[in-house]
């Protein structure tokens, strides 16, 4: 990912994927308003004199460097967090967890069958369908 595949409208972001493990670009967009300030205050933290248009990068001693983190550092954050929280068996967070987390929220959010599978890249409806049946608002609605 890099900056450039992040288009920032005022009030959107729009977030272009290049490419994925299934080899499928995807886009989305960013509405909510506190997520758009964070991503902004994040560019503001970026090196002035930064060379590259990499999206990830080191943040340590309470500032960003210039170095880049890829895919591997990105996928073990979900470990690094947990451990972080004191959480039990934290080798269990993988960059999976990012995945799931974002097909639940939007299941939560009153999300379509079709919309799930589209947003996971799935041509199968069970996957999705477990993430509706597994969705708390869902269950709420139901009782």
């Amino acid at each position: 990912m890099s900056l450039n595949n992040i288009e920032d409208l005022g009030n959107t972001l729009v977030v272009n994927i290049p490419d994925s493990k299934t080899r499928v670009s995807r886009t989305f967009t960013v509405i909510t308003e506190t997520y758009i300030d964070l991503y902004r205050k994040y560019l503001a933290l970026r090196p002035a004199h930064d060379n590259h248009q990499r999206l990830g990068i080191k943040y340590t001693s309470n500032k960003c460097t210039i170095q880049p983190f890829g895919i591997n550092i990105f996928g073990n954050m979900p470990t690094d967090i947990a451990r972080f929280l004191k959480l039990s068996n934290s080798e269990l967070y993988t960059g999976h967890c990012f995945r799931r987390t974002s097909a639940s929220l939007l299941a939560d959010s009153d999300a379509n069958l079709c919309t799930i599978k589209r947003h996971g890249g799935w041509k199968s409806s069970n996957v999705a369908e477990g993430y509706l049946e597994d969705s708390l608002e869902n269950k709420k609605r139901i009782v």
